[in-house]
């Protein structure tokens, strides 16, 4: 029998595993699993560390209809170019690229375009700053309040490009955001921020954190469905097409 030692490291360039499948050993997974990264669109390959390779080769074989499926079934990427449509807090903009003069890029917000003056001739990542900023100056704040409503603390905020999760609370008091959740609707916003909040009271998922969470949010029922819908979704904006 053929073991996965513990330095092996699966080469993605195996033309097994194909262009699109990232192979990764896991220590506690106890089975191959197939998971899809719509952020990189990409699939995962979890791989237990100590899993036969020829078993590894014949599970992605036979799954290739599954990923080929999947694959297809992703939104096409909406890179942060001129003309490009984004939603910013939920409502649609038109991306205008102006040439500037000036070194530092401009964002200017209106009710139905993001207005760029730029001498970079690809300010996109400009862009992404400006929107991360946007959504720090609602979100800090808001968690905070939040906080201080049940007599907590946040011991730090930091905004992350995750490709699986909308947000996170560690045990010493740090909260975590996906900056994506720029593009939601706020009552999104204000249902993520409840979310990681009751999270400083209760490190679980049980009734009595719904109960907080809900007493936290203006609508949890529809923050929690906007994300199932649309998360997905969300996850194209800033990727290439």
């Amino acid at each position: 029998m053929f073991l996965i030692p513990k330095q092996y490291s699966p080469d993605p360039d195996d033309s097994a595993f194909g262009p699109y499948v990232d192979p990764q050993i896991s220590d506690r997974a106890k089975r191959l699993t197939l998971r899809v990264d719509p952020k990189n669109r990409r699939i995962k390959l979890v791989i237990p560390r100590y899993a036969r390779e020829k078993d590894v080769k014949r599970f992605v074989e036979r799954h290739q209809a599954w990923i080929a499926a999947r694959l297809a079934d992703l939104p096409r990427g909406v890179p942060f170019d001129h003309g490009r449509i984004i939603p910013i807090f939920g409502r649609e903009r038109k991306i205008h690229i102006e040439p500037s003069q000036k070194r530092t890029t401009e964002c200017v917000l209106s009710a139905d375009s993001l207005l760029v003056h730029s001498a970079r001739p690809d300010p996109s990542s400009n862009i992404r700053r400006w929107l991360i900023e946007q959504l720090r100056r609602k979100i800090e704040p808001l968690s905070h309040d939040k906080a201080a409503a049940i007599g907590k603390s946040i011991n730090g905020i930091t905004l992350r490009d995750t490709g699986t999760r909308w947000g996170s609370c560690t045990s010493n008091g740090k909260l975590s955001y996906s900056w994506r959740l720029v593009f939601c609707p706020d009552h999104v916003i204000d249902y993520l921020a409840a979310h990681e909040v009751a999270h400083l009271q209760h490190m679980d998922h049980s009734k009595a954190f719904w109960t907080l969470c809900d007493s936290l949010s203006d609508n949890m029922i529809g923050g929690r469905e906007y994300l199932k819908l649309y998360g997905t979704e969300l996850m194209r904006y800033g990727n290439a097409d």
